[in-house]
């Protein structure tokens, strides 16, 4: 392909992914509950509650994820309106985390790029193929701490294969490796095959690299304890107690105060992973489900091309010899490959040991699938084939699915709930006054509520008083008992349009149908062809306005 088509097509690819960032598709709660919710709950004027990894004794969580991926765009994004004399609005909140998802994204390209040169890979075949998963264009638009593994996981890739020694290098890559760890421990799953690279590897300062790397990743590993303990309110400054921790005078009490003292958020996580019986409360599921079933719904026809590339990798790690007499160049490329195989593998097999699977959880494989295989789609063997048609329709439709339909009205019911808030703040024209608005919401995810923070401080002339109460799948009985314990201010009431007790919610309850927000499909309460409404009115996320009068 001529480099200038090429840049046309890549161009207009990284424009689509650009533009997900303004899609209200809600693929999984943890986009909010990992990063945006746990900003959110530093704001007094809302009641929002904390998540769970990050509040019970042994937080799984570390508060760098939620502190640079939601924090830190959020602050900037309201000082620059703030600046500018703009007032700080839910889609700010919502989209600012995007902004810097979106721009990390182009390490994955940046990495893939490189890493397709040193295994003698066509890069702008790998590069399309990147750029045109549905992976990377949605769910890498998203902070979810997957999104944020992947990246730091292909970034020290890069690095551990890169030829150069440098010490300062080896001991950013190491602090970079703690920090993936800290952001999920399942990073480790994948990454382990580098710590083999290295050992393999054989140049004159392999000792000294390798020390570097320790010492970089025990460098942050430490801080990232000492800063999430202070966080979490396990330790603090003051000299009393770091007294009774340092000087205690006993070495055989120090493990029990670390136990007590510091947070250890990948092993906390790891030990929660361990009990089977947390794990219900996200829901079991077989074995085999990442690879039968979640890896075809990540990677779709590049999983069943990769079957091939495995098999001969594995066939070059058991022939590696005859290639270790060869170049030094064709040495490399072999390396890296079988490196690559080994992390994509591994990570899937690993992962596949533990009862709860998520398609998500794959995300880390889409670069070294990309990788080994985006020649067979988008190089001289897949373009003048089915498959690179097969390939666009299966992102196409999966792009459509999360990024347009799945969930897609919760968001645009906060955002709602803001500009109605808006309007009659406006029509009280400038007069102080208080308003007290109740939210229900049922057969829907989680809302994330951490969009309406721009709502108190941006209407001056309002006090706002609001609470959200998510009763999940609550029947109808739930449901109207909750609407009759409100005792005064407005009430809404949001269900999917495909609810089959949505007139007995207006009959019984007297309640009014206020808006209904079209898209929304709700999977767990999909729409049924022999209902009373048309599918167009299934497809809706419904407001009712349940407030008495």
């Amino acid at each position: 392909m001529r480099l200038h088509k090429f840049l046309v097509i890549y161009g207009v690819v990284i424009t689509v992914r650009f533009a997900m960032i303004y899609t209200h598709g809600y693929l999984h709660p943890d986009e909010f509950f990992q990063a945006q919710e746990v900003f959110a709950v530093r704001d007094r004027t809302l009641d929002v509650q904390l998540p769970w990894e990050f509040k019970n004794d042994r937080p799984c969580r570390s508060f760098f994820m939620p502190e640079v991926a939601a924090g830190l765009p959020i602050r900037l994004a309201a000082a620059f309106q703030t600046m500018l004399g703009f007032r700080i609005s839910a889609e700010t909140i919502l989209h600012a985390p995007r902004y810097l998802a979106f721009a990390n994204s182009f390490l994955l390209d940046y990495a893939a790029y490189h890493l397709s040169e040193r295994c003698g890979e066509h890069w702008q075949a790998v590069l399309l193929c990147l750029a045109t998963s549905w992976p990377v264009l949605f769910l890498c638009t998203r902070p979810f701490s997957n999104t944020y593994e992947t990246e730091i996981l292909w970034l020290v890739t890069l690095l551990i294969t890169s030829s150069s020694r440098n010490r300062i290098t080896a001991m950013f890559t190491g602090g970079l490796t703690a920090v993936g760890v800290f952001i999920r421990f399942t990073f480790i799953l994948y990454a382990w095959p580098l710590f083999l690279y290295i050992f393999l590897d054989q140049h004159d300062r392999k000792r000294a690299h390798i020390a570097s790397l320790i010492l970089g990743f025990l460098f942050s590993s430490i801080t990232l304890i000492f800063l999430d303990s202070l966080y979490f309110g396990k330790i603090t400054l003051h000299w009393d107690q770091m007294q009774q921790f340092f000087i205690s005078g006993h070495i055989s009490d120090i493990p029990s105060l670390a136990s007590k003292h510091l947070v250890i958020s990948p092993i906390n996580s790891f030990l929660y992973n361990l009990n089977s019986k947390n794990l219900e409360t996200h829901g079991l599921h077989p074995r085999i489900t990442h690879i039968v079933v979640n890896a075809v719904l990540m990677f779709g026809p590049l999983y069943i091309l990769s079957a091939t590339t495995l098999l001969k990798s594995v066939y070059h790690f058991f022939k590696f010899q005859q290639f270790h007499r060869t170049s030094y160049k064709l040495e490399i490329h072999y390396k890296i490959r079988i490196c690559l195989t080994a992390m994509a593998s591994s990570g899937i097999c690993l992962l596949s040991l533990a009862p709860h699977q998520e398609p998500r959880f794959l995300l880390p494989m889409i670069v070294p699938l990309c990788v080994l295989c985006g020649n067979k789609i988008f190089g001289a063997e897949g373009m003048r084939s089915h498959r690179i048609i097969m390939w666009m329709i299966f992102n196409a439709l999966l792009i459509v699915f999360f990024g347009f339909l799945h969930q897609a009205g919760i968001t645009k019911v906060l955002s709602w709930l803001e500009e109605d808030t808006s309007a009659i703040c406006a029509k009280r024209e400038g007069r102080r006054s208080m308003i007290t608005r109740h939210v229900i919401w049922s057969h829907t995810y989680m809302p994330p509520v951490s969009s309406l923070l721009s709502m108190p401080s941006a209407l001056g002339v309002l006090d706002v008083k609001w609470s959200s109460l998510d009763l999940a799948g609550g029947d109808l009985k739930r449901i109207q008992h909750a609407v009759n314990t409100i005792k005064q201010g407005e009430v809404f009431v949001i269900l999917p349009g495909s609810i089959d007790h949505n007139n007995d919610l207006v009959n019984g309850s007297k309640c009014i149908l206020y808006k209904s927000i079209f898209p929304h499909l709700s999977t767990e309460d999909a729409p049924s062809m022999g209902a009373s409404k048309s599918l167009q009115d299934q497809l809706t996320l419904d407001i009712y306005d349940c407030t008495k009068r």
